[in-house]
């Protein structure tokens, strides 16, 4: 069900094609991921893979205001920040055009990646060079979840809504005329070509999104921060409405880790196949 608190989207559903799409509550996802075996789950990206991790912290955690400034682990550059809820640990590792994780020293169960598209994209880069720089890290984040036998999922960027809303301010002295709603939507295609040929399970957060115009506050978040006061006179600090459409993706999600290790050899992603040598970079 597609209903949030800032009453974006009332009353609607989300069916995928081809599969039963099971809505957790917080002991749900939790006893789930405990019989899968999860403990620690990795995310990687830009500001709109954080929204995956707060989301599902929301979930975990049953309330529906979630304490959890993406800001602060967008500033723990280098650091992997970790939140935990319950038993279940997520852990955040920033990154942007050209990076891609998880890194040697991390040990999950599972990692998401969320490649920084929007950055690129704002930033001038051409389709195809976002292309080119992704798939590299896609091949390199390929045989880094192989060779530690761990699960990763490709998430697509969700799509641009309401373009004449962006804050041009997040882009000083870079030109906005790459980020469109076209543009998303051609990177998004031929990402999504790429990591199935490389056997990535994939997590289309920009179907789930594309027709929902109504349901972003800046064109690009599906979740919506607001400043509120510590009640203990602390420093004002943010929390989130976590959008209809944002926490569809995560429902989405947890069906994905959870049907991952229920499910036949045969049933799995396939490994990887064997590639070209990557392409030289690609420079902006």
């Amino acid at each position: 069900v597609l209903n949030d608190e800032m009453h974006y989207l009332r009353g609607y559903y989300y069916l995928p094609h081809g599969c039963h799409c099971r809505h957790f509550s917080a002991k749900q996802a939790a006893a789930s991921l405990a019989r899968c075996g999860y403990s620690v789950l990795g995310f990687g990206g830009d500001s709109i893979g954080r929204e995956m991790l707060t989301n599902l912290h929301q979930l975990l955690s049953g309330r529906r205001r979630v304490y959890v400034d993406g800001r602060t682990l967008k500033q723990a550059v280098g650091q992997l920040p970790q939140v935990k809820v319950g038993p279940i640990t997520l852990v955040w590792q920033q990154s942007g055009p050209q990076s891609a994780g998880p890194p040697p020293n991390l040990d999950v169960d599972a990692y998401v990646y969320s490649p920084a598209l929007v950055t690129a994209l704002a930033h001038g880069w051409s389709i195809e060079c976002v292309v080119k720089v992704v798939t590299r890290e896609l091949r390199a984040l390929r045989a880094a979840c192989d060779a530690r036998q761990i699960l990763c999922i490709f998430r697509t960027n969700s799509a641009v809504q309401h373009t004449q809303m962006l804050d041009p301010r997040l882009w000083a002295g870079a030109s906005n005329g790459g980020l469109t709603r076209r543009t998303m939507g051609a990177a998004v295609a031929q990402l999504k070509r790429r990591a199935s040929e490389l056997g990535f399970a994939i997590l289309d957060s920009h179907a789930i999104t594309d027709a929902m115009w109504y349901g972003s506050w800046d064109g690009l978040h599906y979740t919506f921060s607001a400043r509120v006061s510590d009640p203990h006179g602390a420093s004002p600090f943010r929390w989130q409405w976590q959008g209809g459409a944002s926490h569809m993706s995560t429902i989405v999600l947890l069906n994905m880790l959870c049907n991952h290790c229920h499910a036949a050899p045969s049933d799995r992603p396939p490994p990887a196949r064997r590639t070209r040598p990557a392409a030289p970079a690609c420079v902006a």
